[in-house]
């Protein structure tokens, strides 16, 4: 969890280009995973929330709605 703060940190005061990719080794020899917080909460039909990294839910029109 330490290492996915410092994260959402680096991402609201830094450029993308210099964040690093927070990775874990799974167990077992299944290779290396990203680890990213979780920025979108929900999609509905004409809108999705999304997180930002100050953690305030905004709302997003959704483009791809039939």
């Amino acid at each position: 969890e330490d290492g996915l703060e410092i994260m959402e940190h680096l991402r609201g005061y830094t450029s993308g280009l210099a964040i690093p990719t927070y990775i874990i080794n799974a167990p077992k020899g299944y290779g290396k995973t990203p680890m990213l917080p979780e920025y979108l909460v929900s999609t509905e039909r004409d809108k999705v929330y999304i997180r930002t990294w100050e953690k305030r839910i905004m709302e997003y029109p959704n483009h791809r709605s039939n």
